[in-house]
């Protein structure tokens, strides 16, 4: 099997996978969960990065690889897992193979991925600094939508429990490792062009 069947055949694997997870997840919390909200559910980075993730795996396996997006998928991804594995890994789960499908595989897969098939194109830094907008409109949306509902997704950003002033610092720390990953996810493509 060459590389090229076998990048046609576990990307499509990786995206029903991040659909299963999603929809497994979904029904578990509607049917068993009290009060549970769909609206809520899909105001997770986790769940719209990994829709997002899996749509693009979809699109780039069956059209043509867009690599900023593909970029886009990878970044947030490896935001999702780092994050939850240095501030929520100690969260309680429901489903185990959802939290790792969510939380391990699609995170490492996808930097492998980017890895081992990046783009043929170079992504100036600038548009890869564009990776940066959904994470940011996703704070902007969660402040908002919490000072009216008074839900927040995540423990480091309820402003409720903490207050704005921790939310910011929070956010400010996360956004410098953010864009410390653009540098990173970047500079490994570059790398890896050179070297074929």
């Amino acid at each position: 099997m060459n590389k090229h069947t076998l990048v046609k055949l576990y990307r499509p694997i990786l995206a029903a996978a991040g659909i299963a997870a999603i929809i497994t997840d979904l029904f578990h919390g509607i049917t068993s969960i009290p009060g549970f909200s769909v609206v809520n559910y899909f105001s997770f980075f986790t769940i719209l990065s990994t829709l997002f993730t899996s749509i693009i795996l979809l699109f780039v396996t069956f059209k043509k690889d867009v690599p900023l997006l593909r970029g886009g998928a990878t970044l947030f991804m490896l935001i999702t897992g780092i994050i939850y594995f240095l501030l929520l890994r100690n969260e309680p789960i429901e489903i185990a193979w959802v939290n790792a499908v969510f939380h391990y595989i699609l995170p490492a897969m996808l930097l492998i991925d980017w890895l081992l098939n990046p783009p043929v194109s170079k992504i100036s830094f600038s548009k890869a600094f564009l990776w940066l907008l959904f994470p940011a409109l996703f704070f902007a949306y969660s402040l908002t939508r919490g000072f009216f509902s008074n839900w927040y997704p995540y423990p480091f950003m309820n402003v409720a429990e903490i207050g704005y002033a921790q939310t910011f610092i929070n956010a400010v720390f996360v956004g410098l490792g953010m864009a410390s990953l653009v540098l990173l996810v970047n500079a490994v493509h570059r790398l890896r062009l050179r070297m074929s």
